[in-house]
């Protein structure tokens, strides 16, 4: 069984600084452990663990294609409150 299978998940960057803080020989070695759930984020991105999101494309609307065709723009779209006297 792998390490990662008794979690039934992907680890994130907190549960990898509860690990790391939890191991012994790691303790015993005197190995610099981060302290920061975003240095752990920064060291996976650096070596390549975890990858940047794809940019989202986004294009413009013209007048025409916002209003949904509608030359006069939003007029229509909302009701007027009705006023009591």
């Amino acid at each position: 069984m792998t390490r990662r299978g008794f979690l039934c998940r992907v680890p994130g960057a907190r549960t990898i600084r509860a690990f790391l803080q939890r191991d012994q020989e790691l303790a015993q070695l005197g190995v610099w452990i981060p302290r920061s759930v975003a240095t752990i984020w920064n060291i996976l991105r650096q070596q390549g663990l975890i990858l940047d999101p794809p940019q989202r494309r986004r294009t413009r609307l013209s007048a025409t294609q916002a209003t949904g065709g509608d030359p006069n723009g939003f007029e229509g779209c909302f009701r007027s409150a009705k006023r009591r006297r």
